[in-house]
């Protein structure tokens, strides 16, 4: 009888096993209220996805100094991403962000001094895309520097609507070349040397090792003169400025040439001009049509520029301020 009874509750148990069930929604209230087995008594299944694995494991609150068992409670156990991210983000490439931005000003800057000198330097008004060209750079690029160069004052646009030097460039080259002292100093050189020669006389100054900036001058009182070349930067390789500028003077203290790359058809005579140190500040030259020179003539124009070219670095040295000259040895 035992046995039976023992063995009807086995197939009993079997057929509640195998016997297949309808899967059901548990409601939040079900699961609330639903408990289930464990070694120390039941526990509710809210309590449970709220509690740690265990409090040997689970994480200790900086504030309590005890396990943690909320996750509320223990937001100081967490790491910081915003931190990690901040510590984690890779340095921009070629420098620091500030390093960039100075970089990407320079640019701009340089630029926008290309377009300007292009422009200031020009013979005659420049279209938008004739600067674009000039300096190759995009059209919209430079629209945009030129829009700022207008706006400031450096540049202007004629009825065409192309764009001349400015009132703020040539006030700002006005002063510059004013307080030159060198710059006032030639002019009665200049006059006397023109009116001594019948030619044209320059004022030049370098401007890097195979460059010369022309100053000023006093143009040829004859027909047939050298080109104004004032204001403009030639290269000097194969010119007697650029000998004389760079310190290859000939025996009289002064270099002459005709023919040369820059000037085919052209003769002339320059001498350069020292500071009080010694050094070579700029030179006086002379430029007149080859033909119409002769070799004796040259050879004269070239010892009446050098005697300016002295008189002129001796008032250069005995301005107010300007240090004494070394001795020699």
């Amino acid at each position: 009888m035992r046995r039976a009874s023992e063995w009807t509750r086995a197939r009993a148990s079997s057929r509640h096993r195998t016997a297949p069930t309808r899967p059901r929604r548990s409601s939040a209230s079900t699961r609330r209220g639903r408990s289930r087995a464990s070694p120390n008594g039941p526990i509710s299944r809210r309590t449970v996805s709220r509690t740690s694995t265990s409090p040997a494991t689970s994480p200790t609150c900086r504030s309590s100094n005890r396990p943690s068992t909320c996750a509320r409670e223990c937001r100081s156990d967490r790491p910081d991403r915003r931190r990690i991210g901040s510590l984690q983000q890779p340095r921009p490439r070629g420098g620091t962000m500030n390093d960039q931005a100075d970089a990407g000003g320079s640019r701009s800057v340089e630029r926008a001094l290309r377009v300007l000198h292009e422009i200031a330097a020009a013979s005659e008004p420049v279209s938008l895309s004739a600067a674009s060209r000039a300096v190759g750079l995009p059209t919209s690029t430079v629209a945009r520097l030129l829009k700022t160069l207008e706006s400031s004052g450096f540049l202007r646009r004629d009825t065409a609507g192309h764009y001349v030097a400015g009132t703020k460039i040539l006030q700002i080259g006005a002063i510059a070349v004013g307080n030159l002292a060198l710059y006032n100093l030639a002019e009665p050189h200049l006059h006397e040397l023109s009116e001594y020669t019948g030619e044209t006389a320059y004022l030049a100054v370098p401007d890097g090792e195979d460059t010369a900036v022309y100053l000023r001058q006093v143009e040829s009182p004859r027909a047939i003169r050298h080109a104004t070349w004032t204001g403009r930067a030639i290269t000097t390789v194969g010119t007697a400025l650029g000998s004389v500028l760079g310190g290859r003077l000939g025996d009289g203290g002064f270099v002459l040439s005709r023919g040369t790359p820059i000037e085919p058809d052209a003769a002339a005579a320059a001498a350069p001009i020292t500071d009080a140190r010694g050094n070579i500040v700029g030179a006086l030259s002379i430029i007149g049509p080859s033909f119409r020179i002769t070799e004796e003539e040259l050879a004269s124009y070239g010892a009446r520029v050098r005697h300016h070219a002295d008189l002129l670095s001796t008032e250069l040295h005995i301005l107010p301020g300007t240090p004494p000259r070394r001795a020699a040895g």
